[in-house]
C-alpha cells in the first residue's frame, strides 16, 4: 500500500542522512543514475504530450481509419484528450518531484546544508 511505500522511503532517506562519507560515495552513483533515468522519463512524457496534441485533424482521421494497431491506439487515447493530458501532466509532476527529492537528499549528504540548497536550486533549474 501507499503507507508502506512511504515508510520504506523514510527509512531509506533517513539512512542516507546518517551515512559516513565513504558510504555516501557508494550511494552517489546510484542516486545520480536514478536522477538521469527520471530526467529521461520526464523528457519522454513532455515529448509525448507535444506529439499527441500537435496532431492535425487530418492526421487524427488517418489514425482512426488506419489498419495499424498503434495508430488506432493513438486515436483512442485522443478520444478523451482531457484525461490524457491530466495523466501525462500528473505523471510528469510526480517524476519532477521525485528528481527534486532525490537530489535534495544527495546534496544534503555531500554538501553542508546551508550551501547545498542554493547549489541544488541552481542545478535543478538548469536540468529540469
Amino acid at each position: 500500500t501507499l503507507d508502506s511505500f512511504f515508510q520504506i522511503a523514510t527509512i531509506i532517506f533517513a539512512d542516507i542522512l546518517t551515512m559516513s562519507p565513504n558510504e555516501m560515495l557508494l550511494v552517489l552513483p546510484i542516486g545520480f543514475t536514478v536522477i538521469i533515468i527520471l530526467l529521461g522519463a520526464s523528457a519522454f512524457m513532455s515529448g509525448s504530450e507535444l506529439g499527441f496534441f500537435s496532431l492535425s485533424p487530418q492526421q487524427l482521421l488517418k489514425c482512426r481509419s488506419s489498419s495499424s494497431k498503434a495508430e488506432r491506439n493513438i486515436s483512442a487515447l485522443l478520444d478523451n484528450p482531457n484525461k490524457l493530458l491530466a495523466t501525462i501532466l500528473i505523471m510528469n509532476n510526480l517524476v519532477n518531484v521525485s528528481i527534486a527529492t532525490i537530489s535534495n537528499y544527495l546534496m544534503l549528504g555531500v554538501i553542508d546544508e546551508s550551501q547545498g540548497q542554493g547549489f541544488e536550486v541552481f542545478i535543478l533549474t538548469i536540468t529540469v
